[in-house]
Parts: structure tokens; C-alpha cells; sequence
């Protein structure tokens, strides 16, 4: 009696283990099917936050997505001139470049470089409802001299031939590369802010009298830069800091001129007249999302 309950109990154990081994192969494989449908949703998420809608008239051109509530949100911008606002940036820097896994985590929690120190690299951080929200970096250089910023160093041949091809900026700087264009993760959902950063940026180049922009940038975010007028003008290759290879771009100023026409949003001289007046001198400025009707 004892020995048949013995029997029938094993039975039993190796009729509930044939089952979890059926079960773990499934299991397993639909983990991998939730994992591969979140990576392209944030991967589709993150295509479309880049892409524009095209219009029949180029000056009603839209970033997808954009809606009413973006216009009316009270945003703030201003200069890195002080210890606390250059934090603000490279905490910003660290959390978006780890969340997108272009950098390892460290014990800082912060993302800075050698160009940060330089006298010739602008950095802009801005904030909603006191919360820094998105940030951007722009580096001048001029045509005869060393003036260093990441794309120069990453790509010295394109870059060299770019400044000797370009019109002379007299006591100005001929290329500005506009990087380190982060939005905090939590503000990701919020296009709007690629081009007020980029329209910042703008602002920093026009008044260094520049007459070619460059930046450094993934190859899924060509197809955006190239319908507002950017030009590959370098195959991908490593970038300082950053995992991910770089792809070289440049926007000659008249092109970019073009391209603020066509796209207010990015345009720093659209809106109320005087509306980023002192940004480049430490001044706190209160930029909003320009609609085009």
C-alpha cells in the first residue's frame, strides 16, 4: 500500500515537472516578446519625436505631435554661467544619455567634458515651472586659429575643409556645433522643446556671426535634420563621451535662414520682438513655442 502511494506521488511529480518544462520555454519566450515590443515602442517614440510634418505652404510646416497645451507651458531659459546652472546641464546630460544606454553609470551622476571649460562653449539650460527640463551646448570656432569643440576633434579632416571652404566671419566665429541637445527623461513626450533648444542655440550663432553650423548626431535622426535642411557631411564614427558613433552634419547660414523661415519654432528672432535679449549675457529669458497658423 505504502509502496503504490509512493508510486502514484513520484508519478504525479514528474507529470507537474513535465508541465513546468513546457511552461518555462513559453514563459521565457513571451518576456522576450514584452522586452522587443517596448524597445520599439521607445525606438518609435523617440523616430517620431524627430519627425515633421510637411505642409503645402512650408512656413505652416509642424513638428508631429506638438499640441495646444505646448504653447502655453512658461518655460525659462539661461546661460550656464554659475556652478549651479552647469550642474543643472550635466545632471541633465547623465540622465538622458544613461536612460538611451549611451554611457556608463558613475558615482557623479553628472556628465561633463573638456569642452565645458572652454571659453569658446555656450551652454543654455532650460526649465519648466523651476525644473530643468532640457539643455544644449553650442561650441564656436573660428577658421585660423585652434579653437576646439567635439566634431572638430571627431572629425578634423570634414571640419578642416568645412572652415577653409566658408565665407570669413571677420572678428566672429565661422562654425558653430550645436551638441549636447538633452531633455530630461520625465519631458521626453515633449517635441516642442528639440526646436525652442535648437532655436536657443541659434541665438548663440547668430550673434557670434556664424556662417556654417555643424553637430554630431545618430543615424535614426538623419531623416529629421535632412527635411529642415541639414547635409551628412561625414560617415558615423566615434563621438567623445559617447558610446553610440556620431554622424557629422552641417547647415550653411543660408540654408539655415531658409530653415527658420520655413520653421518659426526654430527661428530666434520669431515671437515678441526682444524676446531672448541678453540670453548670451546671463540673462534669464522667458522663450514660448511659436505658433504658426
Amino acid at each position: 500500500m505504502l509502496r503504490s502511494l509512493e508510486k502514484q506521488s513520484c508519478r504525479k511529480m514528474v507529470k507537474n515537472f513535465d508541465k513546468i518544462v513546457e511552461i518555462i520555454p513559453i514563459a521565457i519566450f513571451s518576456r522576450q516578446i514584452t522586452m522587443f515590443a517596448t524597445a520599439h515602442e521607445n525606438r518609435r517614440r523617440e523616430i517620431n519625436m524627430y519627425d515633421v510634418t510637411e505642409g503645402t505652404s512650408s512656413k505652416r510646416r509642424m513638428p508631429r505631435g506638438i499640441g495646444r497645451s505646448a504653447f502655453d507651458r512658461g518655460y525659462e531659459a539661461r546661460m550656464a554661467l554659475d556652478l549651479e546652472t552647469m550642474r543643472d546641464a550635466q545632471e541633465l546630460r547623465y540622465r538622458s544619455y544613461l536612460t538611451h544606454g549611451h554611457i556608463a553609470s558613475n558615482t557623479s551622476g553628472l556628465f561633463a567634458d573638456k569642452y565645458d571649460d572652454y571659453s569658446t562653449s555656450l551652454t543654455i539650460v532650460v526649465y519648466a515651472t523651476g525644473r530643468a527640463v532640457g539643455s544644449v551646448r553650442t561650441c564656436l570656432v573660428r577658421r585660423n586659429n585652434d579653437t576646439r569643440c567635439p566634431a572638430r576633434d571627431s572629425f578634423p579632416a570634414e571640419v578642416d575643409e568645412i572652415l577653409a571652404n566658408c565665407a570669413s566671419a571677420g572678428d566672429g566665429y565661422e562654425v558653430v556645433e550645436v551638441n549636447r541637445l538633452v531633455r530630461a527623461p520625465e519631458a521626453e513626450d515633449d517635441q516642442g522643446l528639440v526646436f525652442m533648444l535648437h532655436r536657443l542655440a541659434g541665438r548663440i550663432g547668430i550673434s557670434a556671426g556664424f556662417k556654417i553650423a555643424l553637430s554630431c548626431v545618430r543615424l535614426h535622426h538623419l531623416p529629421f535634420y535632412r527635411r529642415i535642411g541639414w547635409v551628412q557631411a561625414g560617415e558615423p564614427r566615434a563621438y567623445p563621451g559617447l558610446r553610440c558613433p556620431m554622424a557629422l552634419i552641417k547647415l550653411p547660414r543660408p540654408q539655415w535662414d531658409a530653415a527658420r523661415e520655413a520653421f518659426p519654432l526654430m527661428d530666434p528672432d520669431a515671437g515678441a520682438p526682444g524676446l531672448l535679449d541678453g540670453l548670451e549675457h546671463g540673462r534669464t529669458v522667458r522663450p514660448h513655442l511659436v505658433q504658426t497658423t
